[in-house]
């Protein structure tokens, strides 16, 4: 949570006050304004709102009719969700390596294609956008659907495009941890109406009897719907996000530059850095060793740095992936039928990458005395 204050309460209370804390009920339209406000802002024509970045994964797979026999390739770094979803919808996550940029590898994602291969999943992690021209072409050499996870990277562009509204659909979270936040929540947005019509019945098996009209005929979906009082919170949360990415990105040239001329570090390869986020900054190292002596150098209660492993967002810690524990009925595991052999001293390289990797989170605008102590810690450790 970057930036949170009155604005966030009073559309709390607002909602509260309304007793319409339920998007369908006679005047609730805090869901529909942040659907709308969400899309504008992205210039995609249409978002759903949903619980969760893992919910509005799920909502695009089943929008682009990902389902049992299907394989989706994913990378070997960013959360978890990114396996869950596709085993959700009864597909087979097929695990890719990732390069120095710490997103997926154009090359291997080529290499990992089978007859049963139907959609890749892209994942924008840390706001650090994928290689989406090389990316996209493979994908539409094979006939594959691309679905973004820009779950850590709203406001995020590529080449001046709005990160996940190049590919067919993409997937923003909204929670504790995220750029903007109400705790909870995340959204699909795409331009395809189709698309929104699937996903949107998705998230909410009972919405074919509310207000809203559908272009495709309905089937049975779930329960991911968000509340009013998430999608009010959320609506102050995205006027604040121009102020909340131009901040960080400020602090990130701020906090690089103190770095740079503290010792010879080697950036990570970005490709795009204008339009990163700029919730980190990532180094890569010529060994774990050494890797290991920067993040003690940046350790302190401002400046939190971290190599990239742990809160399920690495391939190692994936165990139900490499245990093909797909499902919690045989027949609704996907694992059990997959030639795939994804254990987990798998994707070496990644873990490689990983492991000589530190990045470092900072607060908002760090004062001047903070970024001179850091300048001094990382010059005495490797100066």
């Amino acid at each position: 949570m970057y930036k949170f204050g009155a604005a966030e309460i009073d559309a709390a209370v607002r909602v509260l006050s309304s007793g319409q804390l339920f998007r369908y009920l006679p005047d609730a339209r805090e869901a529909d304004q942040f659907e709308e406000a969400l899309a504008r802002r992205l210039g995609a024509r249409h978002a759903v709102a949903v619980n969760s970045g893992t919910a509005a994964l799920i909502c695009g797979l089943t929008a682009l009719g990902i389902g049992p026999g299907d394989e989706v390739i994913v990378p070997a770094y960013g959360f978890v969700a990114g396996v869950l979803a596709p085993l959700a919808v009864g597909a087979v996550p097929v695990v890719a390596e990732i390069d120095e940029s710490l997103t997926l590898d154009p090359a291997d994602l080529r290499s990992k294609i089978t007859a049963r291969t139907r959609a890749v999943i892209p994942v924008h992690v840390h706001g650090l956008a994928a290689d989406l021209d090389a990316i996209c072409t493979v994908a539409a050499q094979h006939g594959l659907a691309v679905l973004e996870d820009a779950c850590q990277a709203i406001g995020g562009t590529y080449h001046g495009q709005h990160l996940g509204t190049i590919g067919s659909a993409g997937a923003f979270s909204f929670n504790q941890h995220k750029i903007i936040t109400a705790g909870e929540g995340g959204a699909l947005v795409t331009s395809d109406a189709e698309l929104r019509d699937r996903a949107f019945l998705t998230h909410d098996g009972s919405s074919m009897f509310s207000r809203h009209q559908f272009r495709v005929p309905d089937f049975a979906g779930l329960a991911f719907r968000m509340s009013e009082i998430s999608a009010a919170i959320l609506s102050a949360q995205l006027a604040r996000l121009d102020e909340i990415l131009v901040g960080l990105r400020e602090t990130r040239d701020r906090v690089g530059a103190a770095l740079a001329s503290a010792a010879p570090l080697k950036p990570i390869a970005i490709h795009d850095l204008a339009g990163s986020c700029g919730t980190n900054l990532a180094y890569l190292f010529e060994s774990e060793e050494e890797a290991g002596l920067f993040l003690s150098a940046v350790d302190s209660e401002e400046i939190e740095p971290f190599q990239g492993v742990g809160y399920g967002h690495s391939y190692p810690e994936w165990e139900l992936l490499h245990g093909r524990r797909g499902g919690y009925h045989p027949q609704r595991n996907p694992l059990l039928d997959t030639v795939w052999e994804q254990v987990s001293t798998g994707c070496g390289r990644s873990q490689d990458i990983l492991r000589r990797c530190v990045l470092v989170r900072y607060p908002l605008r760090p004062g001047e005395t903070i970024v001179a102590a850091l300048h001094q810690r990382v010059a005495r450790a490797l100066g």
